[in-house]
C-alpha cells in the first residue's frame, strides 16, 4: 500500500492496490486520488461549518428572545429554552469539535481531555433529544387529557431535570471505555 500527503489539510491516506486503486508508481494516479480526497474534506468542512453557523445564530437568538422578553413566562418556554439551550450545546461542543478535528487530524490534548469531550459530547446529543421528549410528554398530557392535565410547573421541572440527568448518566459509560490510542500513519 502507498501513503499520499493531502496539501492543505494534512490528511494522510492509505491507498491500497488490492482495492483497485493504482500501484505508488503511478504519480498521476496518486495526484487524483489525492484531489478528490483534498475536494471532498473541504466539502465536509464546508457543511459543518454552515451548520455550525446555523445551529449558533439560530439557537441564540431563540435563547436571547426568550430571556429577554418580558412578556409570558409560559411552560411551553421553559421548553423551549431548555431545547435551545441543548441544541445551541450541540453547536458549540458537538460540531465545532468536530471541525477542530478535522482540520488538526491527529489528537494532542491527553487522554482526561479525550474523555471529558467525548463525554459532553455525548451529554449534548442526549440531552437535545430527552429535552424534545419532555416537551413532547407535555404536550401530550395535554392534548389527550385536557379535563385532567395539571400543567403544574414542578412536572414541567421535574421532566426537563430528568432530561439531563438521564443524559449525564447514559453518557457515563464513555468515561470509563473511551481511550487513546497511538497509530504509525498520524
Amino acid at each position: 500500500s502507498s501513503t499520499a500527503n493531502v496539501l492543505g489539510l494534512g490528511l494522510v491516506t492509505n491507498v491500497s492496490s488490492s482495492l483497485g486503486f493504482p500501484a505508488a508508481s503511478s504519480t498521476s494516479s496518486i495526484s487524483s486520488i489525492t484531489t478528490a480526497t483534498t475536494f471532498y474534506q473541504v466539502e465536509q468542512l464546508t457543511y459543518l461549518w454552515i451548520v455550525f453557523v446555523f445551529i449558533v445564530v439560530g439557537n441564540a437568538t431563540v435563547l436571547g428572545t426568550l430571556l429577554l422578553s418580558k412578556g409570558h413566562k409560559s411552560r411551553m418556554n421553559f421548553f423551549i429554552k431548555h431545547l435551545a439551550a441543548a441544541d445551541l450545546c450541540v453547536g458549540l461542543i458537538q460540531v465545532q469539535t468536530d471541525i477542530i478535528w478535522r482540520i488538526t487530524i491527529s489528537w494532542n490534548a491527553g487522554l482526561i481531555l479525550c474523555k471529558l469531550i467525548k463525554f459532553m459530547q455525548c451529554v449534548v446529543t442526549y440531552s437535545s433529544t430527552y429535552v424534545l421528549v419532555a416537551l413532547s410528554i407535555d404536550r401530550y398530557d395535554a392534548i389527550t387529557h385536557p379535563m385532567n392535565f395539571s400543567g403544574s410547573w414542578r412536572r414541567a421541572r421535574v421532566l426537563v431535570a430528568v432530561a439531563w440527568i438521564l443524559s449525564f448518566i447514559f453518557s457515563s459509560p464513555i468515561l470509563h471505555f473511551y481511550n487513546t490510542a497511538e497509530t504509525e500513519d498520524y
